[in-house]
């Protein structure tokens, strides 16, 4: 059983990877059910790919930020009538993980979240206790092990198994738009950094009037960057496309010349791994796990630096050589994150924990 904050069809890093694993699972033999809240428009119940998908209520009991303060106290219940062998909870401090500590069965927990990121002095220090309860912890780089151990997690609980992405991609259409910056991110500007971004492509159109910026995705910050976008004088360069879902999503990385986000955080990220497989350069801030997931495949650089930003986009954009390289060396290094052998290690983990629950009973 996984209790997750949101589930498809909403659109995010979380969403995406969670289904991806559950469904190849569902192919291996496993019954996989999935508790999450119900979004407006959503049903109840529904199969996915195999995978059973419950809906409970949710209500707000604090505005926090990242929705921190979305409960969903239905979960608990269902998870004293469910009959299931191991309970995965998903994301560091929401409900999910709180209720896991219910259950009587062994717990894994995935955070989902960049764990050096500082959100409220209270929050951040209970939030600790599910993952300290939990018997195994699914680490998505080296840097959130190495910061789970320091928030006195047992290292002999900590497993790292990486995001991944479905290899060969999928096949798009160019959409026409030359030379284009993709921007694929909620928009989050405390998390995402689409305002630096927006203040990056101000200097890029005035380097390189004919580049496009195409933002995409939608979220709270959504009024605010269209704002923002305006009053930089860069609406005939730059268009928001809200999320985008397939196809439209695998016609625009397939065909940007660069994609480009600035974080001020990242746990992982996805869209990266989606951009080297359609062998694109990628442009992006030096923060969380990005080094370590995109390696010598991209131009790194520092956050909240928005003529550092337009700098590496320049060179990128007109350095014909480099972009070559940044895409070959990103279509060798995304082979290693195949989900179809990814999901082996969720296998492992989910058979470990049953054969020793088995043993102690």
């Amino acid at each position: 059983m996984h209790l997750t904050p949101n589930y498809l069809p909403a659109i995010g890093g979380v969403e995406i990877s969670t289904h991806e694993i559950n469904k190849r699972l569902v192919k291996d033999g496993f019954e996989i059910e999935v508790i999450t809240q119900k979004e407006p428009n959503s049903p109840r119940y529904e199969i996915k790919d195999g995978v059973g998908i419950k809906r409970v209520s949710v209500f707000e009991l604090l505005k926090l930020r990242y929705r921190l303060g979305r409960m969903t106290p239905h979960m608990i219940p269902k998870i004293f009538q469910a009959d299931f062998d191991i309970l995965h909870a998903h994301s560091y401090g929401f409900f999910p993980t709180w209720a896991s500590l219910v259950s009587r069965k062994p717990v894994v927990i995935t955070p989902h979240s960049d764990p050096t990121a500082k959100m409220y002095p209270l929050w951040d220090l209970l939030r600790a206790i599910p993952i300290r309860r939990a018997d195994r912890i699914v680490a998505l780089s080296e840097m959130e092990r190495k910061h789970l151990i320091e928030q006195e997690v047992k290292p002999e609980k900590i497993v790292i198994i990486h995001n991944g992405v479905t290899l060969p991609p999928v096949k798009g259409k160019d959409v026409g738009v030359h030379p284009m910056i993709l921007c694929m991110a909620r928009m989050d500007i405390d998390h995402k950094g689409q305002d630096v971004m927006l203040k990056a492509m101000k200097k890029v159109h005035r380097a390189l009037p004919d580049v496009k910026l195409i933002m995409a995705g939608g979220g709270k910050d959504f009024p605010l960057l269209k704002g923002m976008a305006k009053n930089l004088g860069l609406e005939d360069c730059v268009e928001f496309t809200g999320f985008l879902y397939s196809p439209n999503k695998w016609n625009y990385l397939l065909s940007c010349d660069v994609l480009s986000i600035a974080p001020r955080m990242e746990p992982f990220g996805v869209v990266y791994l989606e951009a080297m497989a359609y062998g694109k350069p990628i442009v992006t801030t030096n923060v969380g796990a990005i080094p370590e997931v995109v390696g010598d495949c991209a131009i790194l650089v520092a956050p909240n630096n928005p003529g550092l930003l337009a700098a590496a986009l320049i060179r990128v954009l007109t350095d014909k050589k480099l972009a070559q390289t940044l895409s070959q060396k990103g279509l060798r290094r995304v082979q290693r994150y195949n989900w179809d052998n990814l999901v082996q290690r969720y296998k492992a983990l989910y058979e470990s924990l049953m054969r020793r629950r088995n043993n102690d009973s």
